[in-house]
């Protein structure tokens, strides 16, 4: 029986005060963005990790309504105290995911998103 591969791709490069993972994939829905989700829950469980920086190559967002289900749920996966950035290159996408953001900030998430990596590296280790 073969292995069903995933509708994503998720890569990680351990850098020296944090984590900078990719995920990869040609459509969001929530399945995808559960998966991802958890596995870099339990990346960042395994490792210790404090800071998180995702780079999202994805085309499009959920819904707003799924994105707040999404976020919730992120929120109880990774560890309290998780400072994430999301880099998201595609300026379509950004105001939907600051909005997520923002309902993310409000279930005490620290979460930030940008457009450009050298500034999501600087605001995640200051």
């Amino acid at each position: 029986m073969e292995a069903q591969s995933k509708p994503y791709k998720l890569a990680f490069e351990k850098r020296s005060r944090y984590l900078r993972a990719r995920v990869t994939a040609s459509e969001m829905t929530p399945d995808i963005a559960r998966s991802y989700l958890s596995e870099l829950a339990k990346i960042c469980k395994e490792l210790s990790i404090s800071r998180l920086m995702l780079e999202r190559r994805i085309r499009g967002t959920l819904s707003a309504q799924d994105d707040r289900k999404e976020i919730i749920s992120l929120s109880k996966l990774l560890l309290n105290g998780l400072r994430l950035a999301i880099v998201e290159p595609q300026g379509a996408n950004l105001k939907e995911l600051e909005s997520c953001a923002r309902v993310a900030r409000s279930k005490n998430l620290d979460v930030e998103v940008f457009d450009d990596v050298e500034e999501a590296k600087q605001w995640l280790l200051q």
